[in-house]
């Protein structure tokens, strides 16, 4: 009988200690809102499990999994943004592309495609990170 208390004090003491590492962005810039850069495209903020995007007063956020994090780019593997249908998954590359227009922030590729298709990303969206950001629609994520 002791040892199956010693068991489970160890067991115990080890559930408490093991902490999955908390995943951050190489490039703190990816944490900043994206401004859309045409219209029909949505504001944009992401982070390592969750993509919030909001147009026109309505927000969708998505859980989803970093599976590629460097400078340049981050890929998110979402859930789908449809509540009846959070089993379709999107993945997202955002992608920052250095630009000699002036949109006074930085321009991001937003890719998409279904894990199902080509490797290819073969939709595209262009945001901007600006260099100030005041949008009270993100201040609570």
């Amino acid at each position: 009988m002791k040892n199956f208390i010693n068991i489970l004090l160890v067991l115990a003491i080890a559930a408490c200690t093991f902490r999955p590492e908390e995943q951050n962005f190489v490039n703190p810039i990816f944490y900043k809102e994206m401004v859309p850069l045409s219209t029909g495209t949505w504001y944009t903020r992401i982070m390592p499990t969750k993509m919030v995007s909001s147009y026109k007063g309505d927000t969708i956020i998505q859980k989803c999994t970093l599976t590629e994090n460097t400078m340049d780019a981050v890929t998110l593997r979402c859930e789908g943004p449809d509540p009846n249908n959070r089993g379709y998954i999107i993945l997202y590359r955002f992608v920052l592309r250095p630009e000699n227009k002036d949109y006074g922030g930085m321009l991001v590729n937003m890719l998409y495609r279904s894990p199902d298709e080509l490797e290819e990303f073969t939709s595209q969206e262009s945001l901007i990170i600006p260099e100030r950001t005041n949008n009270p629609a993100f201040g609570l994520y």
